[in-house]
């Protein structure tokens, strides 16, 4: 069975002729498992069990996947928060009937964005007032 020895954890070539002696560095692994992962990538590293999670069924073999809310307006249905009266954003509401109730015109919404270590992308609010019948 072949042998893979995984040195990128190093970075100068001494650490990676230390690292090459290391057993917990080296990894066997057959070809047809990395059939089992879709594109064939060469995952020598990566577990039996987790190679085995892509031989089951695809999420669209269980359940149909949809797209979340898409204003097809964001220059007429976003704003950045600090752009809207912060008196007219519910930022607490768990559902769309206490929202609808409310009264209040703008509400959290989650565009993506890069990675953020100390806060997420909560940037902007959507106009969801009368529960989105605008949008």
């Amino acid at each position: 069975m072949p042998t893979y020895i995984r040195l990128t954890d190093y970075k100068s070539s001494e650490e990676k002729e230390r690292g090459f002696f290391k057993p917990e560095n080296r990894y066997e692994a057959k070809q047809e498992d990395f059939e089992k992962i879709p594109g064939s990538p060469i995952a020598y590293w990566v577990s039996e069990s987790l190679a085995n999670t892509f031989l089951k069924n695809s999420i669209s073999d269980i359940a149909d996947t949809r797209l979340g809310m898409a204003t097809a307006d964001n220059d007429r249905f976003l704003r950045l928060w600090y752009e809207a009266n912060i008196k007219n954003i519910g930022f607490c509401y768990s559902n769309r009937e206490n929202a609808k109730d409310s009264g209040l015109k703008w509400f959290p919404y989650q565009k993506g964005g890069d990675y953020r270590k100390w806060y997420g992308n909560y940037e902007y609010v959507v106009n969801w007032q009368f529960d989105g019948t605008e949008i």
